[in-house]
C-alpha cells in the first residue's frame, strides 16, 4: 500500500469514527429531550424512583470535529430530509427508537399514559405528549406509516394500538448500516473497478452526463446497456455509478418478483435504502426468456416505477412506456485495446 493510500485510509477511519461521535450524540441529545417531555406528563404515582433516575441528562461524549471535514448530517437528519418528517413525525419516530435504545422508556410511556399495562408509545402518547402534533401524521399514505419507519401493532383501535420501529430503520439511526434482510439473496452489490478498456470508458461517461441533470430522481433516464458484451456491462455501470456518487446493486431478471404484491414491498424497501444511501439498481435481463410474459411485465413495472436510478441490461433493445430510456450498445474491446 502506497504512502497517499495509507493517508487516504487513515482520513476514512477518522472520519468516520467523527460521525458516529457525532451522530451518537445527536441522538442522544433527542432522546432526553423527549424523556423530559414524558416526565412532564407523566402520573405521578406510576413513577419509580429509577425511572427518574436513568431519565436524569446523561452526559453525551465529547465531540470534536475533524479540523479539515466535518461529519456529514446525523441519520436522524438524513431520514427527516430524505422523506420530509415534520417536526412531530420526527418525534414520533425517536419515541419509537426510545423504546428500543433506553429502558426507562417504557416505564416513561406507562406512566405518561397513565396506564403501568402501556409500557409502549402509541399515537395517542404521541398527540398528547408531542408537540406541533398534526393528525395527518397518522394517515397510511404519510411517510411514517407508507415509507414503513414505524408499524402498527394490533390494538383496540388506530390510536391505542401499539408503535414500533422498523429493525432496519433502527439500525440506520444507530449509525449502522446493512441491506434490509428482506432484499438478501436478490440483489448484489457491485464493486468499482477502475480496469476498463478506453471505448468502455466513453460509455461510462456518457452514462454519467445523462444522470448529471437537476431535477426528481423519479425522472432521470433509464439506462440501457445492449449487446452481447455480458461480461463488461458490470464494470462499466459500476464505473458510471461510482462517478455519478451512487452504489450500484444488480437483481437478475429472473428474481424479479411477479406477484404485485412482492412487486410491491421490494419496490418500497429498495426506494427506502436508495432514498438514504445513494443506490443504483441494474436488473440484468440478458438471459432472460423472452416469452415469461409476466416477468417482462414486472421488469417493465419495476424500471419505470421506481424513484431509483436504473439500469437495464439485455442483448435486444427493450422499449420504455412511460419514463425516457437512454441506450448503449456495449461491443467487445477493440482489437488495439485487447
Amino acid at each position: 500500500m502506497t504512502d497517499s493510500q495509507n493517508w487516504q485510509t487513515d482520513w476514512q477511519t477518522d472520519w468516520q469514527t467523527d460521525w458516529q461521535a457525532y451522530n451518537h450524540q445527536t441522538l442522544m441529545e433527542h432522546l432526553t429531550r423527549l424523556r423530559q417531555q414524558l416526565i412532564a406528563h407523566a402520573d405521578p404515582d406510576l413513577l419509580t424512583d429509577d425511572a427518574l433516575i436513568d431519565s436524569a441528562e446523561a452526559p453525551t461524549p465529547p465531540f470534536s470535529p475533524s479540523p479539515t471535514t466535518p461529519p456529514p448530517p446525523s441519520a436522524l437528519d438524513q431520514i427527516c430530509t430524505g422523506f420530509c418528517l415534520s417536526p412531530f413525525e420526527r418525534d414520533l419516530l425517536l419515541l419509537c427508537a426510545g423504546i428500543e435504545l433506553d429502558a426507562s422508556f417504557r416505564i416513561l410511556c406507562a406512566a405518561a399514559q397513565g396506564d403501568a399495562q402501556r409500557t409502549y408509545p402509541t399515537f395517542s402518547l404521541a398527540l398528547a405528549v408531542l408537540p406541533d402534533a398534526h393528525w395527518s401524521a397518522l394517515t397510511p399514505m404519510a411517510p411514517l406509516r407508507r415509507w414503513k419507519l414505524i408499524e402498527v401493532g394490533t390494538g383496540p383501535n388506530l390510536t391505542f394500538s401499539p408503535l414500533r420501529i422498523d429493525e432496519w430503520v433502527l439500525h440506520y439511526l444507530v449509525g449502522v448500516l446493512h441491506m434490509d434482510e428482506r432484499l438478501l439473496g436478490m440483489v448484489e452489490p457491485v464493486e468499482f473497478d477502475e480496469d476498463l478498456v478506453f471505448s468502455h470508458w466513453e460509455v461510462a461517461e456518457q452514462m454519467v452526463a445523462a444522470w448529471s441533470v437537476e431535477g426528481d430522481v423519479a425522472t432521470l433516464p433509464i439506462l440501457q446497456l445492449c449487446g452481447n458484451e455480458i461480461s463488461s456491462k458490470r464494470a462499466i455501470a459500476a464505473t458510471a455509478c461510482h462517478f455519478a456518487g451512487l452504489h450500484l446493486h444488480t437483481l437478475p431478471g429472473y428474481a424479479v418478483p411477479t406477484q404485485f404484491s412482492d412487486l410491491v414491498q421490494f419496490r418500497l424497501i429498495w426506494e427506502r435504502e436508495a432514498a438514504l444511501v445513494g443506490n443504483a439498481l441494474m436488473i440484468e435481463c440478458d438471459e432472460l426468456e423472452e416469452t415469461d410474459v409476466n416477468r417482462e411485465g414486472a421488469i417493465t413495472y419495476l424500471s419505470e416505477s421506481l424513484r431509483s436510478p436504473v439500469i437495464v441490461t439485455s442483448s435486444d433493445r427493450r422499449h420504455g412506456r412511460q419514463r425516457p430510456m437512454l441506450t448503449f450498445d456495449v461491443y467487445a474491446p477493440r482489437s488495439d485495446e485487447q
